[in-house]
């Protein structure tokens, strides 16, 4: 990363994996705590090297196949929505790592959430294409509101002008809303397509992802889905969070 010198790191977090210290796989509030420890050090690393760093937080984890859903529940769509605190109770990896270096946070889930409730469309657009990873037609319309948290965060840095200087290559295209329409559904396999309400406990499946996907953005490894470089706790990562599975990730002292 020194030697490529980026002009900007954008990152995230996603406790969808199991980390190891000491050869022992950890869980539960050890295994969140070396997540955060983790991506702490990465984002020391990176201040040190005079590399700007901005994060954002975990998107809402519904924890069911949405296009699904949407598919089987078009006249009655708050079926397929999730409440607020339910699709973000392990979000805070993120921003817990993020206050120790004082490291911007972009935080987009109140364009993915009402007060209460999260939907799976939005403005007749199907919002996720699984359970958490969003659409590229949803993600593009975020352009603007995550241009405009962009903003302040890279006050004081070159980058600035750069990065915001054609608003309108950022901001999406007006365009007609895309009517959703019904699909066979897909069979169940495992908790993302069950269909599990979200007062079913013991699922094992963890929430909290941070991906933009379908823009380019990170996902919850810290780097684009698949891309097999390394998350915040520095180890490398190739597994795709929706399938379920839980990669053993080995932190870094």
């Amino acid at each position: 990363m020194q030697k490529q010198r980026p002009n900007l790191l954008v990152t995230t977090q996603l406790e969808n994996y199991a980390t190891i210290r000491n050869g022992v796989g950890l869980k539960g509030d050890d295994n969140r705590a070396e997540m955060v420890r983790g991506l702490d050090v990465r984002l020391r690393q990176m201040k040190r090297a005079g590399i700007p760093v901005v994060t954002i937080a975990e998107t809402p984890r519904m924890l069911r196949n949405m296009p699904d859903c949407v598919s089987l529940n078009l006249k009655n769509l708050m079926e397929c929505s999730r409440s607020r605190p339910y699709a973000l109770r392990n979000a805070g990896i993120v921003k817990a790592a993020a206050e120790k270096t004082q490291t911007p946070v972009v935080d987009l889930n109140n364009k993915l959430c009402a007060d209460k409730r999260c939907p799976a469309v939005m403005g007749n657009m199907l919002m996720y294409r699984d359970d958490h990873h969003l659409t590229a037609t949803y993600a593009r319309t975020l352009a603007p509101f995550l241009q405009e948290q962009m903003a302040p965060a890279l006050e004081g840095y070159k980058i600035r002008k750069w990065m915001l200087g054609d608003v309108g290559a950022i901001a999406p295209t007006p365009m007609a809303d895309a009517p959703v329409t019904p699909r066979a559904p897909r069979p169940s396999s495992g908790a993302n397509g069950t269909g599990e309400r979200e007062d079913a406990s013991g699922t094992g499946s963890s929430n909290g992802t941070g991906s933009l996907n379908g823009t380019g953005a990170a996902n919850g490894s810290g780097a684009a889905n698949g891309s097999g470089t390394s998350n915040g706790s520095g180890a490398a990562v190739d597994a795709e969070a929706a399938t379920g599975s839980r990669p053993q990730v080995t932190a870094t002292p």
